[in-house]
């Protein structure tokens, strides 16, 4: 009750006193997260009013203090509606700070600047911007046969920024492979789980013997991917003849990780790779063609011509035609064709 009776004879003073003046300031601020790129928004609009006879002051003057480095900041005017004790539902003209966003990458995804306020008699609060933004991803990706590298496929990729964002750059980010299921793989099945050697039914694998990660380059390009069996399985499965037609199929997920998801992956991609021999042996010396595809790419077939040398470079099994030959069991095994 006390507060009312002080303001009522506040108001009345103010009132029984015309000549004299003074200003309230309003501060509407707008949010700043998750802001769409590229697209100005209005982040706060400053006014000075009469708070007695309801009437504007002063809209006000901006000053960057420290500008923005991945966007860029507008001065204009914005209304202001009042939404305090005086002057409740008016709306005035102010001073306003816009903000457009304006890097195509993910190198950041967030922002600083800081603005203050001046109006004719009061200061507002500093605006310390704090905008941010949403990763971009990549719609999916296009695929490139390079050339032949022994018995390996190998691809470049590129990937595909949004429709409405052509211009984006990936570049710098991460993708990695993942398998999808397991595969099918005649080869193996038909030489009998990988025939004398053991081998394994086919999977993805780099030269670490992990699924592949690559860093993307200029224009987005990634590269490479190499899809096929070794020179030792393509010698194997031809000389004990399952390779007039077989190969192998894996379904491959592309996933991509930006600077700013701290080592997170997200799937982009889904690709078939395939792998295929026809040939066969004789007198030692295995021949025939090699082919492949990966998302649908063929790669063009190759003339293969081998011997047991592909299987003598040790390895993780050490020398595989040393152990074939120390093997009494395998030295008639269906390889009749190969002169060992």
């Amino acid at each position: 009750m006390r507060y009312r009776v002080a303001q009522a004879l506040f108001l009345a003073t103010l009132l029984l006193a015309p000549q004299f003046s003074f200003a309230l300031g309003w501060y509407a601020r707008y949010p700043q997260a998750n802001l769409t790129r590229y697209q100005e928004h209005l982040l706060a609009a400053y006014v000075d009013f009469d708070p007695i006879k309801c009437t504007l002051k002063s809209s006000g003057a901006w000053t960057i203090v420290t500008p923005p480095k991945n966007g860029k900041i507008r001065l204009g005017l914005a209304p202001v509606t009042v939404n305090g004790l005086y002057c409740r539902g008016m709306t005035f003209v102010g001073a306003a700070l816009y903000y457009t966003w304006e890097k195509h990458n993910n190198k950041s995804i967030s922002d600083a600047f800081l603005a203050t306020w001046q109006g004719q008699e009061t200061g507002g609060p500093n605006l310390n911007g704090r905008p941010t933004v949403p990763i971009v991803r990549p719609i999916g990706e296009t695929t490139e046969f390079i050339r032949w590298q022994g018995t390996t496929a190998l691809y470049r990729a590129t990937l595909k920024p949004p429709t409405r964002d052509p211009k984006f750059d990936f570049s710098g980010e991460t993708v990695r492979e993942v398998q999808v299921g397991t595969s099918e793989d005649d080869c193996w099945s038909q030489s009998g789980s990988g025939g004398p050697f053991n081998f394994q039914k086919a999977f993805l694998n780099s030269d670490n013997g992990k699924a592949g990660v690559w860093k993307v380059g200029t224009g987005n390009k990634w590269e490479v991917d190499g899809i096929g069996y070794s020179g030792c399985q393509v010698h194997i499965y031809m000389c004990m003849a399952v390779a007039p037609a077989c190969g192998f199929a894996i379904r491959q997920e592309m996933q991509i990780s930006a600077p700013p998801d701290n080592g997170t992956f997200h799937k982009y991609a889904e690709n078939l790779l395939v792998s295929a021999i026809s040939g066969g042996a004789a007198a030692g010396w295995s021949y025939g063609k090699l082919g492949g595809s990966r998302a649908g790419v063929a790669a063009r077939h190759t003339d293969y011509v081998g011997s047991s040398a592909a299987c003598s470079t040790g390895g993780p099994q050490g020398d595989f035609l040393a152990s074939f030959r120390n093997n009494a069991t395998l030295q008639g095994f269906q390889l009749s064709n190969c002169l060992w």
